[in-house]
């Protein structure tokens, strides 16, 4: 189909093919992945043995390297926040091979750009943002935030199951 990123030209090839299936979120899951074992690896293994340990240890050992991770992971963080601005306002100027480009790496752009972000964070540096995200507030709000997200799919299928008119929506909402 010719999916569209914005907003207000979901169809439902959006829904059956990208949103509600588990390959569009394969790739932010091996990215999460692939961070976990990494940071498995610099706190657990022996750098004689492992070519992850190696690897993290001249991050940890090289203040250039966490800095150019932290430019790239926010740069592609704000990136991939804004950009809607434009897909949604302006959704006809993309081109098609824009349109599935962005829907296969979007995901994955924003998911790799908060590890670059945090990684080295939790890598033991940066230790006014340890601290901030060490706050004890944040606790409850991290479980209701999980218990949400754990409840919210079968929240939407009740809803939509049950619902005796499907939704819609316009650009001309509310203009007579």
């Amino acid at each position: 189909g010719n999916m569209s990123p914005s907003y207000f030209k979901a169809t439902d090839d959006y829904s059956n093919f990208y949103y509600h299936r588990p390959w569009a979120r394969i790739s932010p899951f091996f990215i999460g992945v692939i961070a976990a074992l990494l940071l498995h690896a610099f706190k657990n293994d022996v750098p004689e043995v492992s070519r992850c340990k190696r690897i993290m240890d001249k991050i940890d050992q090289r203040k250039i390297i966490r800095l150019i991770w932290y430019i790239t992971g926010d740069v592609l963080v704000v990136i991939m926040i804004f950009i809607f601005y434009f897909i949604n306002n302006y959704p006809d100027s993309f081109s098609k091979f824009f349109n599935i480009s962005f829907l296969t790496f979007s995901r994955g752009l924003f998911v790799l750009g908060m590890n670059l972000s945090v990684l080295p964070v939790l890598m033991g540096h940066n230790s006014i943002v340890r601290k901030f995200l060490a706050f004890d507030a944040f606790t409850p709000l991290a479980r209701l935030t999980f218990g949400a997200y754990m409840v919210h799919p079968s929240y939407m299928l009740f809803h939509s199951l049950n619902t005796r008119t499907g939704e819609y929506m316009t650009m001309n909402a509310g203009v007579e």
